[in-house]
């Protein structure tokens, strides 16, 4: 009897629980980190676009806490979209959409938007301060002087000193409160024209990459967090690589191959990126310590400014059948 009562009360308990979760199914929930007890003490500092057409929004953690801004510019080819915290705040979790109209924003019935549905995501860990998107404009199908709204949703999650813990908020980036019975805040953007006149040209250093993916350093330069070369056999069939700045911002592409006489190593920059210097380095070991890019055997001067360039080096016989190293160094513009 006992046995039956106390399989009776679980089964109760069961359903309500089941009749809970089916009434709530429109709530939000931040999945804490299964270690977030424990303090990381690594963070990644990732630099933002500097770019006369930025506009700033702030970052809304649990309704009211300045958490940081939520930063979104353009060029001609290009849409950036940053998130950075601040006052000691990190990233968990970024969740993006962008639509022509608030109507595009992925919402339930309540006009709560769901950000499981934005169609960009990103996790992070370690925890991190800053985070750029970079979308072309014809991917978008885009074009200067369309405006454009971003809901722009974070995990967003502080050490607490005291408890020894973190304490992780729901953020939202934006100025416009968003209508619906649930906080939450939007932005709207008008995508500008670059200005004409010839201001700071701001560089960043780039390096080439093997997958075009912004966070991927698959061969490091030592110990270096973000410095990367490629691995690769060369033949008479062009094989693309990636050309990375400033840790994450794509900026082109470089093709390798070879014929019996020559290594052609070829940088095209996308959109209106130019180079002002370069240097180029093949050897068949990895590289380790730290890189001294003025010593590499073939560098060049770019005055004026390029947007692509070809390196033509004599082939090393001792290079036949093996695995280079490859490692190409730029310093790429405007940021």
């Amino acid at each position: 009897m006992k046995t039956i009562m106390k399989t009776t009360t679980l089964m109760v308990i069961l359903v309500v629980a089941l009749v809970i979760a089916a009434c709530d199914t429109d709530k939000i929930v931040t999945k804490p980190l299964s270690n977030e007890s424990e303090p990381f003490n690594q963070t990644m500092e990732i630099k933002s676009v500097v770019n006369n057409t930025a506009s700033e929004y702030p970052i809304w953690a649990g309704q009211n806490i300045n958490a940081g801004s939520l930063v979104v510019a353009n060029d001609l080819n290009y849409l950036y979209v940053t998130y950075r915290t601040t006052d000691d705040w990190m990233l968990k979790a970024s969740h993006l959409h962008i639509a022509g109209s608030l109507a595009g924003i992925p919402r339930n019935r309540q006009g709560i938007p769901v950000p499981g549905q934005f169609a960009y995501s990103n996790t992070f860990n370690p925890y991190i301060t800053e985070y750029t998107y970079q979308f072309q404009l014809s991917d978008l199908g885009l074009n200067i002087g369309d405006s454009i709204v971003l809901a722009a949703h974070a995990e967003v999650t502080k050490y607490n000193e005291s408890t020894s813990s973190y304490v992780s908020e729901t953020g939202w980036g934006g100025n416009i409160a968003g209508p619906g019975n649930r906080w939450w805040f939007y932005a709207q953007y008008t995508l500008q024209a670059p200005p004409d006149d010839d201001g700071p040209f701001y560089t960043e250093t780039a390096m080439i990459r093997m997958n075009d993916v912004p966070n991927d350093f698959t061969y490091r330069w030592g110990t270096h967090p973000w410095f990367s070369y490629v691995k690769h056999t060369p033949d008479s069939q062009p094989e693309t690589f990636y050309f990375y700045a400033g840790q994450h911002y794509r900026v082109g592409e470089v093709e390798i191959w070879k014929d019996s006489d020559y290594l052609y190593v070829q940088v095209d920059l996308d959109g209106s990126y130019q180079m002002t210097e370069s240097h180029l380095n093949v050897q068949l070991t990895g590289y380790s310590g730290n890189p001294a890019f003025g010593l590499f055997p073939w560098t060049a001067d770019h005055d004026p400014k390029v947007n692509t360039h070809m390196y033509k080096v004599a082939w090393n016989p001792q290079w036949s059948g093996q695995e280079l190293n490859i490692s190409l160094h730029g310093v790429v513009g405007p940021f």
